[in-house]
């Protein structure tokens, strides 16, 4: 793997070396039909590669599945092709996808020796641990040294073969760019089937692949099914489709399956039992004698496709069914019988609602969910406040309590043999009703007002979770007055600032709920600048670059700060503006063309920097590097004497989101070839080294998806 202005290029040698005597499946490649409904299928974009030339990996799963795809090397190291330190997200939707995915810079190339290379690939439907421990220092991870442990291990990783799916292919290495390829479909009836190719095993039916033009033989093999073999000639461009019927081969008696049923399911002893075989059967023939063993004794004491039987005492009896076909197989089942003598009490369960009634309520019980195991209830009596009396009788009553408290209801249900059950509920009857406070919410425009600009606050969407808002009461500068009232009102600021807007919602019980929201007033700039009403490093402007370092009020001596700038291009009209009152120190740039340093202090005014950047380099070598700008910005925020480095005191155009890293790199879009400003949506990143000649940058996000446009 190596650097390339920033595209990062993989050289794969996946060289597993397989001979083609007999038919082969590679070693440590995983060899499973299809055990559910996940399926998987793997490619490459041709079937032969010259040493150099970049190879495109499709895929296509029919649902959403986690990827992961390897392959197995010379020396017997299995290493991790996807997910990887440049491609991680490995979680696809069900349709066809491609390695590397789009706008992922990075590049598969194959490389020596020349020969055959396997590829393998599994779809999962949960996410498998013993994969992704890649990281910058080994963005492709070894996965183990032995292919065939490897083979066992990533079965035992997904246990559940449906839960999994497995593909696999291959390609040629060659030493000259091959001239074409040609298309080879093959579909099977029955299908699943497996197909070798030139004595190497390509996977199962349907299947179609990508080979070299010339002869290949095809053998197509199933269990149970005759060979199929041919020769096919293959021409670049064309594509040749076998549709091939399996024969069977002579087929083996398969024995004969017992089933039967009884009624009554619970007999007493001495009730005649009913035996029903009429569901047995015989796969590939028929059923010639039926026999009954109601003791598992060994003797049979009936024949026949339905008999009776009595069983003198209460027990639990094996009764087997033996099952003869017309070559004499058999087969054979063995189901217990009970027999009950002693009646089994009925269960009681009951329901009531509502859950919390008040005084005066009329409170509906429900037995629907009583039973009894070996009969029928006969009768329900209700005990409304346990004393003993029974209140009302049916599944279904309604009961008044007139006055608050806890009460017990016992419920007595009887069985159609006299067996009772019974059970017990607390029901509690409460007039006290807790109501809840409302909740106050509200927004205001416009979102960064400047002093005397009209701005309205809007409290509609506060509510309260028992009852009704009935009024809205506004502080809308945090002295603790009220300065308005209603739901939706008005208010303008005549001093830029930063102003504590507090909402009063009060309830018709009288509840009450607050919230208070920031209102950072701010006077008017230039296009493009924010709202600096807090000390830190801005970074803004539309088409030329402006750094403000801002003051605060508070600061009684200079605080020093450093900014560093450097590009892949030059920097052109660089200027500073100062307003410092009373204290600070405007620096004079140190600049090298490429590179800008601004060195100075800043008490309770502020300082901008503003500069361009021109970069007149072909657009060919900014497909591998886009325009951008290195920025490391120090403060010394706590005002300890010593420079700063955080993420929280740099702020990003008028939103004012922070970065995902300082120092950090902003760059063009990519395949933009026009001047970086900050109005584009430029990308944000780090770099491991910025200097003039040299530069790795690895961009994260852009500063759109920062802000959330």
């Amino acid at each position: 793997m190596r650097n390339m202005r920033n595209m990062w290029i993989v050289a794969l040698v996946l060289a597993l070396g397989v001979t083609t005597v007999g038919q082969v499946e590679p070693l440590g490649i995983v060899v499973e039909p299809p055990a559910g409904s996940l399926a998987v299928t793997i490619s490459t974009d041709k079937p032969a590669y010259a040493v150099g030339e970049a190879v495109r990996i499709t895929f296509t799963t029919n649902r959403a599945a986690y990827i992961y795809i390897w392959d197995i090397m010379p020396d017997g190291n299995v290493q991790q092709i996807f997910p990887n330190q440049y491609d991680p997200q490995n979680y696809f939707q069900a349709g066809t996808h491609s390695i590397p995915t789009p706008g992922k810079s990075y590049r598969l190339t194959v490389a020596p020796p020349l020969g055959t290379e396997w590829l393998q690939i599994m779809a999962s439907t949960q996410p498998v641990a013993a994969f992704g421990a890649f990281s910058p220092g080994d963005p492709f991870p070894l996965l183990g040294s032995d292919p065939e442990g490897w083979q066992v291990q990533i079965l035992g990783l997904v246990p559940e073969p449906t839960q999994r799916a497995f593909d696999f292919t291959s390609f040629d290495i060659v030493a000259t760019p091959p001239s074409g390829f040609g298309t080879l479909v093959v579909r099977t009836s029955p299908d699943t089937a497996k197909l070798y190719v030139d004595g190497v095993f390509r996977g199962y039916t349907p299947r179609s692949l990508n080979l070299l033009p010339g002869f290949h033989d095809v053998l197509i093999r199933k269990t149970g099914y005759q060979d199929y073999t041919a020769r096919v000639f293959l021409v670049a461009g064309g594509t040749r489709t076998l549709e091939v019927v399996l024969a069977p081969t002579s087929p083996v008696n398969q024995p004969p399956v017992a089933q039967f049923t009884f009624s009554p399911a619970s007999p007493a002893p001495g009730v005649v039992v009913s035996f029903n075989a009429a569901s047995s059967y015989d796969p590939d023939g028929a059923i010639v004698s039926y026999q009954w063993d109601f003791n598992n004794n060994g003797v049979f004491e009936r024949t026949g496709v339905s008999t009776t039987w009595t069983f003198p005492a209460a027990g639990t009896y094996n009764v087997r069914l033996v099952v003869v076909d017309g070559l004499g197989a058999t087969g054979q089942t063995i189901r217990q019988v009970t027999v009950v003598s002693v009646n089994q009490p009925p269960v009681a369960q009951f329901t009531y609602t509502p859950s919390a009634p008040r005084p005066g309520d009329w409170v509906r019980f429900d037995a629907v969910g009583s039973y009894d195991p070996d009969g029928s209830i006969a009768s329900y009596q209700w005990d409304f406040q346990n004393d003993g009396m029974f209140d009302a009788t049916g599944q279904v009553v309604f009961h008044q309590y007139v006055a608050a408290g806890t009460y017990t209801v016992r419920l007595l249900v009887t069985d159609n043999q006299g067996a009772t059950g019974q059970t017990t509920q607390t029901v509690v009857v409460t007039s006290v009703v807790v109501n809840q406070p409302p909740v106050a919410q509200f927004t205001y425009t416009p979102v960064a007002p400047t002093p005397g600009t009209t701005v309205t606050f809007n409290g509609t969407m506060s509510y309260d979770p028992d009852g009704s808002i009935v009024s809205y009461a506004w502080d809308l500068n945090g002295n603790g007055i009220v300065d308005r009232s209603g739901p939706v009102v008005t208010w303008s600021y005549s001093v830029a600032g930063v102003y504590n807007a507090t909402l009063y919602v009060t309830d018709n019980q009288g509840a009450t709920g607050q919230t208070t929201q920031l209102i950072v007033v701010a006077v008017a700039g230039p296009p493009g600048m924010p709202s600096m009403v807090v000390p830190g490093i801005y970074v803004w402007g539309t088409d030329t670059w402006r750094i403000t370092v801002n003051g605060a009020s508070t600061w009684t001596t200079p605080r020093a700060y450093r900014i560093e700038l450097r590009t892949t291009g030059e920097f052109i009209n660089v200027s500073t503006d100062a307003s410092l009152a009373p204290l600070g120190l405007v620096p004079e740039p140190v600049g090298e063309g490429w590179r800008l340093v601004f060195e100075g202090t800043v008490a309770t005014g502020q300082v901008t920097h503003s500069f361009q950047v021109r970069d007149n380099r072909p657009n060919a070598d900014k497909d591998s590097l886009q325009t951008c700008v290195y920025m490391d910005l120090q403060l010394d925020i706590d005002g300890d004497g010593r420079l700063d480095r955080s993420l929280g005191f740099v702020r990003l155009r008028q939103f004012m989101v922070n970065p995902p890293v300082n120092p950090f790199v902003v760059g063009n879009p990519e395949r933009f070839y026009g001047p970086l400003v900050p109005a584009v949506n430029f990308r944000l990143g780090f770099s491991f080294f910025f200097a003039e000649y040299s530069k790795f940058v690895i961009f994260q996000t852009t500063i759109e998806a920062l802000e959330g446009i």
